[in-house]
């Protein structure tokens, strides 16, 4: 009956507020409260922490590297301490922003030519912070004079570094040259600009690549060659770990040639081997010799000119068959893929008459 009548009685404490819409009342009373709850927050002071992570791109003058990563700090957190007004306000600004990423730099004026150590704290940290976070740089304008006090830790960073060992190496094309649907074409000449680099390392690195007589390899993608004629491409630099190269890539030339198809008659075949007092017969005569050829060579090709040389060798006469093979003796320099029809001969072995060798 207790837990009845408790909460018949907590029924009744509601129902009181129900009536005559007194709950109106209640709910004035109670914005009332916390807008008094906030005016009196905003007087007060708080703090509001942001982190920023760090770069592991730093930004070091042409020549030197990192030395030891492991002193940069992953994140740097940045302490906000104001009024509870203006942070509220620079905290709505800032509710859907992106996480930036604090980028640090070694300044060039100061370096130590032969490597050291560059802390980034106090003024020269604080100029950076700011700097990556223009909205918190733009609050803290709006509010000189105020109590406004930032706060950043670790309070300073070191980068140690050191230069860099330059060498210069050359480069190897190791690209695929990928001629698409094009199978007629072939590579007549590649040239690369510069085909030395610089190196750029740490001194034991850059030295073993030059004892093992190393050299810069090209992109393993292969280039698209899609056209006949001389054309250009900007080739990227295979970069070994640790080094950096200058320039980073090359300018391959390539000349390509189209190929065209061509066929001719070949009724002149040697003959090796053959004993003397013998005559060897060849069936059919006359071989069909068909190859590809740059467009600019076929054009220049006389047609009385024989470049063709086609043989057979009678050491390979055997009893069991009465076919011989075609041998290519000669072929012009820039013949591809050679067919030759038919390759294979059929023939007859004759004996001289004895009087017509007399008479010669």
């Amino acid at each position: 009956m207790g837990g009845l009548g408790g909460r018949v009685r907590s029924w009744g404490t509601v129902s009181y507020f129900l009536r005559q819409r007194r709950w109106v009342a209640l709910l004035i009373c109670m914005l009332v409260a916390v807008l008094f709850w906030l005016m009196s927050a905003m007087d007060g002071t708080y703090t509001k922490r942001v982190q920023l992570q760090v770069s592991e791109d730093i930004n070091l003058p042409v020549g030197y590297t990192l030395v030891d990563s492991s002193l940069i700090p992953k994140v740097v957190a940045v302490d906000i301490t104001a009024q509870g007004g203006t942070l509220l306000s620079y905290s709505l600004e800032t509710i859907f922003d992106k996480q930036l990423h604090l980028k640090l730099e070694v300044d060039s004026d100061f370096i130590n030519p032969q490597g050291g150590r560059w802390v980034v704290g106090g003024l020269r940290l604080r100029e950076r912070v700011l700097a990556t976070l223009p909205k918190l740089s733009k609050f803290v304008a709006n509010q000189s004079g105020s109590d406004l006090e930032l706060r950043i830790y670790p309070e300073e960073i070191t980068i140690e570094y050191e230069r860099l060992t330059t060498r210069s190496i050359p480069v190897a094309f190791t690209s695929q040259i990928d001629f698409g649907d094009n199978a007629h074409f072939i590579l007549n000449a590649l040239t690369m600009t510069p085909d030395v680099v610089k190196v750029y390392g740490v001194r034991a690195d850059v030295d073993s690549l030059l004892i093992r007589d190393e050299v810069i390899e090209t992109d393993d993608m292969p280039i698209r060659v899609d056209r006949a004629g001389v054309s250009s491409y900007k080739v990227a630099l295979q970069v070994p770990k640790g080094m950096t190269l200058d320039p980073d890539s090359v300018e391959v030339t390539v000349a390509v040639e189209e190929l065209l198809y061509h066929t001719e008659q070949v009724s002149q075949i040697e003959v090796d081997n053959l004993d003397k007092g013998y005559t060897l017969r060849l069936f059919p005569s006359t071989i069909s010799v068909s190859y590809l050829a740059p467009r600019d060579s076929l054009l220049d090709l006389k047609e009385d000119s024989h470049p063709v040389v086609l043989y057979v060798d009678a050491k390979e006469i055997e009893s069991q068959t009465l076919q011989l093979e075609v041998h290519l003796r000669e072929v012009p320099r820039f013949a591809h893929t050679i067919q030759l029809e038919p390759d294979r001969v059929e023939f007859i072995l004759e004996e001289k008459n004895p009087e017509e060798e007399k008479g010669k």
